[in-house]
């Protein structure tokens, strides 16, 4: 299983996070994104709400295309992504009966299916990283260091002297 997530996750989160990450337009245009997307009625009282979402959705879509190119960001994100997509989804289900409702069908069901990938993946996670970077030392980092602060913890640096 380890394999599958080796191979599908790049792919995967920057798709899934792309998709995320366009919930920025709500930020943009609320008015647009509500009646276009979402088919519900705009309200301008709550455009600074939805506005914030649009935010806040954007922020995490940007984090999980990040996490497909940074091993060290992938387990916080896939957790973050797992809570934070799991309640959209528990919140849906506990109104899936509206009529306005509807407009929510394709957002959580994508939602539902990364809840799912993140859920297979996050256990994995630790075993399939490289054996220096579990073992808390990064050999690309420490080789890439050099000058004063490759002396060790203590060192001032070149603009402390």
């Amino acid at each position: 299983m380890n394999r599958f997530f080796e191979l599908t996750y790049k792919p995967f989160f920057v798709v899934t996070g792309g998709v995320t990450a366009s919930a920025c337009l709500a930020a943009i245009a609320p008015r647009w994104a509500l009646t276009t997307i979402l088919k519900l009625n705009f309200v301008p009282e709550y455009a600074l709400l939805v506005r914030h979402w649009g935010v806040m959705a954007g922020l995490a879509g940007l984090l999980m295309i990040g996490s497909a190119f940074r091993d060290d960001w992938r387990k916080p994100v896939l957790v973050y992504c797992a809570i934070e997509k799991a309640a959209f989804v528990g919140l849906w289900l506990a109104v899936a009966g509206a009529p306005w409702a509807d407009g929510f069908a394709l957002p959580v069901a994508m939602d539902a299916v990364v809840v799912a990938y993140a859920l297979a993946c996050i256990p994995g996670l630790d075993k399939s990283l490289p054996a220096d970077r579990v073992q808390g030392r990064d050999r690309a980092h420490e080789s890439a260091r050099s000058g004063p602060e490759a002396r060790g913890p203590h060192s001032r640096g070149p603009f402390l002297s």
